[in-house]
């Protein structure tokens, strides 16, 4: 008997015009796993007219929930529209040839988006299509010896029966590594790290209505926050100082394709960044690590947070 296999899994997944009504998927991405899924709420009935048994007697459907993550690597080329999806408006690109500069900045108005998710092989009919899915947050996450990686937390509005498999088409873009990323620097200092997390967080809520079992266009329910942790090994009192004084100023890292001479980068940036949380707790013999959370703040100059890629594609969200 055929059994489902995670290998062969991917995404597709294309920008919508009309929230929740769905286009074509013309971007693939390769991934390392997904749990976006339908969930369907059951709720027991409250009324006390049980059986003699007393066992429950009746549910009723709540509501039909599309949420869950996908993490997938991050190439130098392919990820733009995912990355224009989280920070919302419309990436800015500039260059009158290769190389070309796209700037993600953060927009209140964040677009939706078609995917659909082929869950692997070796069972027929493994494609589940969702609509209306926006990004809740996303998270950048690399350590010493490993790849650079997003975790991606998505709400949506629904999702169609499991269908017919769907094929791939895979960019060219090259993976980033850690060996690729430069030091990090903080208010004119530079820093060697062993980790790296950079994360938006959107603060999207769904808004569940009379008369729907799916929720209306999902919002931002609170203020959007852009966070870098990294964390290093102490050699100085430099960030603790920072931390203590409050000081402001941008938080930033690099990575680098090599032999690319400018033309394969990806840079986070938390702006005018204030360290919200430090931790440096000696706690054995060997190395003590510093911990520290800086917190991108927002005004009339400064964005918060956003990423640049720098890459030979003059579109900035094509594959």
């Amino acid at each position: 008997m055929p059994v489902l296999f995670g290998h062969g899994a991917f995404i597709k997944l294309g920008k919508e015009v009309t929230w929740a009504t769905g286009v074509s998927t013309t971007i693939s991405n390769r991934i390392n796993d997904v749990s976006l899924a339908t969930v369907q709420e059951r709720n027991r009935k409250a009324n006390l007219s049980v059986p003699a048994s007393g066992m429950l007697g009746e549910m009723f459907d709540g509501f039909l929930n599309v949420e869950g993550s996908i993490s997938m690597p991050i190439y130098y080329l392919g990820q733009g529209q995912i990355l224009e999806l989280a920070f919302g408006g419309s990436v800015s690109t500039t260059g009158s040839g290769a190389p070309y500069t796209h700037t993600f900045n953060p927009d209140i108005s964040l677009s939706s988006a078609t995917i659909e998710v082929q869950r692997g092989s070796g069972l027929s009919n493994q494609m589940e299509k969702f609509v209306g899915v926006k990004v809740s947050s996303i998270s950048f996450t690399c350590e010493a010896g490993g790849e650079l990686t997003a975790s991606i937390d998505w709400i949506g509005k629904q999702a169609d029966a499991r269908a017919a498999d769907v094929t791939s088409s895979f960019g060219t873009g090259t993976s980033v590594l850690h060996f690729h990323a430069g030091q990090f620097t903080f208010d004119g200092t530079s820093y060697d790290i062993r980790s790296m997390n950079f994360t938006l967080n959107n603060s999207l809520e769904r808004r569940n209505v009379l008369g729907s079992l799916y929720t209306a266009e999902q919002a931002v329910g609170d203020v959007r926050e852009c966070t870098f942790e990294v964390t290093l090994d102490t050699e100085n009192d430099t960030l603790h100082t920072a931390y203590l004084a409050g000081t402001q100023s941008d938080a930033t890292l690099t990575f680098t394709k090599p032999g690319a001479a400018g033309s394969g980068t990806i840079t986070f940036i938390a702006t005018n960044a204030i360290i919200s949380s430090y931790s440096d707790p000696v706690s054995g013999f060997g190395r003590v690590e510093q911990t520290v959370v800086f917190t991108g703040l927002a005004d009339s100059s400064n964005v918060g947070g956003k990423i640049v890629m720098i890459n030979g594609d003059s579109a900035g969200t094509s594959n």
